[in-house]
C-alpha cells in the first residue's frame, strides 16, 4: 500500500510515500519567502539609515559648563524615544523585517508567527503593506511586491491543498 502525505491526511501503514498535491511547491515558496523576508529586513535597515541621514543618533555631544542643561542630543532622543509615534516612524519596517527574517533563521523561542500556508499568506501581506511599501523608496516597492507574491502563492497553495497545509519551516 501507499501513504498519501499531504494536507495532514496521512495513513501511516506503508513504506512507500507519495507526495501530496502541492507539496512540491513548499521549497519554492520557502525560498521566495526567505528572499522577501530578507528584502523587508534590508528595507528596514535602509529606512533607518535614510531617516537619520546626517543626524547620527549615536553622536553624543557634551555641553560646556555654562550651557550644561541645554538640549544638544535631540537625535538620540528622537531615535530612542518610547513614544509610539516615534517607534512606528523610525523602527517599524526594521522590526517587521526582523520578525519576517526570524521565521527562516530558526524561529525565535516562543514566537511563531505562522504555522499554516494561510497564516503565511496573511503575514506576508501584512509585511508588504506595513513594512515595505511606504519605506526606502523603490527598494520598499520591490520588497513589498515580493512579499505579496509569496502571499498570493501561499494562499493559492493553501486553498488548493485543503486549507490545512503546513507552512514550510525554518531554513537555517
Amino acid at each position: 500500500t501507499c501513504t498519501w502525505q499531504g494536507s495532514s491526511r496521512a495513513q501511516n501503514n506503508s513504506s512507500v510515500v507519495i507526495m501530496g498535491r502541492l507539496d512540491v511547491l513548499n521549497k519554492p515558496i520557502q525560498y521566495a519567502a526567505i528572499g522577501a523576508a530578507f528584502g523587508s529586513l534590508l528595507c528596514g535597515l535602509v529606512h533607518v539609515y535614510l531617516t537619520f541621514g546626517d543626524h547620527n543618533p549615536f553622536d553624543l555631544n557634551w555641553n560646556e559648563l555654562d550651557h550644561f542643561f541645554d538640549e544638544t542630543n535631540k537625535s538620540w532622543a528622537m531615535a530612542f524615544s518610547l513614544s509610539p509615534v516615534q517607534i512606528v516612524m523610525y523602527w517599524q519596517p526594521l522590526i517587521i523585517g526582523w520578525f519576517a527574517a526570524s521565521q527562516h533563521i530558526g524561529r525565535m523561542p516562543g514566537v511563531t508567527i505562522y504555522s499554516s500556508l494561510l497564516q503565511m499568506a496573511g503575514w506576508h501581506a501584512f509585511v508588504a503593506c506595513f513594512g515595505c511599501f511606504g519605506y526606502a523608496g523603490n527598494l520598499g516597492i520591490i520588497a513589498g511586491a515580493c512579499s505579496l507574491l509569496v502571499s498570493i502563492f501561499a494562499l493559492a497553495t493553501g486553498v488548493i491543498d485543503g486549507l490545512d497545509g503546513a507552512a514550510p519551516g525554518p531554513m537555517f
